[in-house]
């Protein structure tokens, strides 16, 4: 778990910092912010590396591609832009991909195998669009017929199966993408404000505790097929969503069965990002009541609160996947990197 005071205090940014993002494999952190620029960080040593300019707006979000070799950010200027991270490059620009009509507001790679990559965004224009990081070109299009709302966050499940994405239309959509077909397989209702945040966990989750659902609806569209999907592929085993909201609550899902499992409670604001323990027995979150908290999925209490962890609102997080690292992101231009018990 994390513990006050932070391990370092990055800064550099002129604006509010919008996304964190850690390298998969080496504790390298890219942070992106208002003031249009993506910053890369060696978070474990504190130490800055370099600024990535060619935005003209707000930098929204940052991802890394799955083996770290590719940066991908998206921007408010519509435009989502690759940087090389490969071993032996430079953080050069290699596209610019353009398709969006509005801020492209989130962002995640599919790792499809024997280096098969999968770009994924969400954007204020209501879609999703599916990239090929190769050629940069727009593979597919989502869209709900009934409107799928700013899209603000999302998160592919481990193995690419799903992707999980939550929208100003208070609902997460679970969508299953097939090599030749992506569909909407279900619609996660229950929060009452606007999504800020979603989380694949990235493993099995013990079934003790999750045991039975708590306060939430479902709307599946196609139930037997996700079973059937579930039932033929092992990528499918983690279905666990966990997702923050603008309503102060976050809310633990059953992605495939659609049940809402548990509703966290203690937030006194916002919610704005929130993070699977890669432990898998408590998540983590942040908000606008500049709270950085982890819940306890057993008790599914606030087990740890660490109170103005930043000097104004606290708008992201980001875990490590091996590293005991985790770094938030804030209002007040900084980004701090907390180190795990």
């Amino acid at each position: 778990w994390p513990s006050a005071p932070a391990k370092h205090v990055l800064t550099g940014h002129r604006q509010p910092v919008t996304a964190v993002a850690f390298h998969p494999v080496y504790s390298l952190l890219a942070t992106a912010s208002e003031d249009a620029t993506v910053r890369v960080y060696e978070a474990d040593a504190g130490a800055f590396e370099r600024q990535l300019r060619g935005h003209t707006m707000a930098v929204t979000a940052v991802a890394w591609a799955c083996g770290g070799h590719m940066l991908a950010s998206a921007s408010a200027d519509l435009a989502i832009k690759l940087w090389d991270s490969s071993a032996d490059g430079d953080f050069s620009c290699l596209k610019t991909l353009r398709g969006h009509e509005h801020t492209v507001s989130t962002l995640g790679f599919v790792d499809r195998g024997e280096g098969d990559e999968v770009l994924v965004s969400g954007s204020r224009d209501e879609t999703m669009k599916l990239w090929d990081p190769k050629t940069g070109f727009c593979t597919g299009t989502l869209r709900k017929p009934d409107g799928l709302g700013w899209v603000r966050c999302l998160d592919v499940s481990p193995g690419g199966a799903y992707v999980a994405a939550g929208s100003a239309t208070h609902q997460v959509t679970i969508w299953a993408l097939g090599a030749d077909k992506q569909a909407c397989v279900a619609t996660l209702v229950g929060h009452e404000h606007v999504i800020e945040s979603v989380a694949f966990a990235q493993g099995r989750v013990s079934p003790a505790l999750l045991a039975g659902g708590e306060g939430g609806e479902a709307e599946l569209k196609d139930a037997p097929a996700a079973a059937a999907a579930e039932a033929g592929d092992a990528a499918t085993a983690a279905v666990h969503v966990v997702s923050g909201s603008r309503d102060g609550t976050l809310r633990i899902w059953d992605a495939l069965d659609g049940l809402c499992l548990a509703v966290l409670r203690g937030h006194a604001n916002w919610v704005r990002s929130v993070a699977w323990h890669p432990g898998l027995k408590c998540v983590l979150s942040c908000g606008d009541d500049r709270t950085l908290r982890v819940y306890d999925l057993k008790s599914r209490r606030c087990a740890r609160t660490i109170n103005d962890a930043h000097e104004h609102f606290v708008s992201c997080l980001a875990m490590h996947p091996t590293l005991p690292l985790l770094a938030t992101g804030g209002v007040d231009r900084a980004t701090r990197v907390w180190a795990l018990e």
